[in-house]
């Protein structure tokens, strides 16, 4: 999270609210496909099960998991999800 607005986005729960975010479980590959634009509140957050799926991460080879989505082109689902909450 960037601010404290963005930190009360990304719990938000209810519409009523404002718009909800999507929450995802973490995967890397899908982390890293995922487009991300510094001047909008991001339309996804990948969410880890526990602390210890952190440290986890910690001690895998982040360069393995960065040949994958080269693979693949950006996922076009959250590129709408973008454009639409910049239309709300």
């Amino acid at each position: 999270m960037s601010s404290p607005g963005e930190t009360q986005y990304a719990l938000r729960t209810q519409e009523s609210d404002g718009p909800v975010p999507l929450h995802k479980p973490f995967d890397p590959v899908d982390v890293m496909r995922t487009p991300y634009r510094i001047d909008i509140m991001q339309p996804v957050y990948f969410v880890l099960d526990d602390i210890q799926q952190l440290y986890d991460l910690a001690h895998t080879d982040v360069m393995a998991w960065c040949r994958k989505p080269k693979q693949k082109a950006c996922t076009p689902h959250y590129l709408r999800l973008k454009l639409n909450h910049r239309n709300r």
